[in-house]
């Protein structure tokens, strides 16, 4: 059976791709292959090799363009930024049974969509989402509360602005090594379990990640600043740190006091009862005397960790 069906794709495919000149045969070849026709989408939809595994077009998008304040020139005219803003009419109605959702990296007429705009899918059922690299900034809103369960963001992303992607339930991400920002929640609410930062990311945004179900972080760069309850509500016992980090950057407290706020921590050896997250340094000496804030204590003796 397995056979057949393989071989009733792959015609099938012959057929749609405009081949059949090659194979004069082949309408009557898959006639007699066993498999009935009404099944045949869904082969295409499991078949995650399959040329169809994603048919979205640029027709079922809507683009504007987007003048960006504050980029005026001597004369007042500002950047314009083409942006990707939605879904067509004729993406709504393919939406209702597609739920994995690619983005296309050409927008009308040729032009490359660079931004993808505030709110543009918002609330909307869609359970993944394949981003393009030519997509630098995801705004505001971007894609909250949509029941993302599976993301991903391909090199050239740069930019998640305040709660692009809260209240999803995406397990797993990885961030390409062009990613440097999360803002503000916007990666709040969801059941990320791990995170491994690439090294031009400098700072983690206000609650960017709060409320997950966060065990392990790793930092691959040269983190400069933990904003407040960044990392606040996880499960979160003891987090490797770079040297990077300092008591204040730029006037600014390299890791703010509630940065690791209600997560589980280390008991306190020497006061029951007492958790902390544990933050331990490469070699464990605390080279530039981080203090101990709030909810986390740096590179502490005896502690058993």
């Amino acid at each position: 059976m397995k056979i057949l069906v393989s071989v009733a794709l792959v015609l099938s495919i012959c057929v749609m791709r405009g081949i059949p000149g090659m194979f004069p045969n082949l309408h009557a070849m898959i006639s007699t292959v066993n498999v009935p026709m009404a099944r045949m989408e869904d082969l295409y939809a499991n078949h995650e090799d399959s040329l169809f595994s994603s048919n979205w077009e640029v027709a079922d998008f809507s683009f504007e363009e987007f003048e960006v304040i504050g980029t005026e020139d001597d004369q007042g005219n500002p950047d314009v930024e083409y942006t990707i803003s939605g879904f067509s009419k004729d993406g709504m109605k393919k939406l209702k049974k597609k739920k994995r959702v690619v983005l296309p990296s050409v927008g009308a007429g040729g032009r490359v969509p660079t931004w993808i705009a505030e709110g543009a899918f918002c609330d909307m059922e869609i359970e993944e989402v394949e981003i393009p690299g030519n997509y630098t900034h995801i705004q505001f809103r971007a894609f909250k509360n949509c029941r993302i369960k599976r993301l991903v963001l391909h090199e050239g992303v740069v930019y998640a602005n305040k709660f692009a992607f809260a209240d999803n339930a995406v397990e797993e991400i990885v961030f390409p090594a062009s990613f440097r920002y999360a803002a503000e929640g916007a990666f709040k609410g969801n059941k990320l379990k791990k995170l491994i930062f690439p090294s031009n990311i400098e700072s983690i945004g206000k609650e960017a990640f709060m409320e997950n179900e966060i065990e392990e972080i790793v930092f691959e760069g040269k983190i400069r600043h933990i904003h407040e309850r960044a990392f606040a509500k996880n499960r979160l016992a003891v987090v490797r740190i770079p040297k990077s980090l300092r008591n204040l950057c730029e006037g600014i407290p390299g890791i703010h006091p509630q940065a690791f706020s209600d997560n589980p921590g280390v008991e306190n050896p020497k006061k029951a009862g007492e958790y902390k997250v544990v933050l331990l340094t490469p070699k464990r000496n605390n080279p530039f005397s981080l203090e101990s804030r709030g909810n986390f204590i740096v590179d502490p003796e005896d502690w058993g960790v």
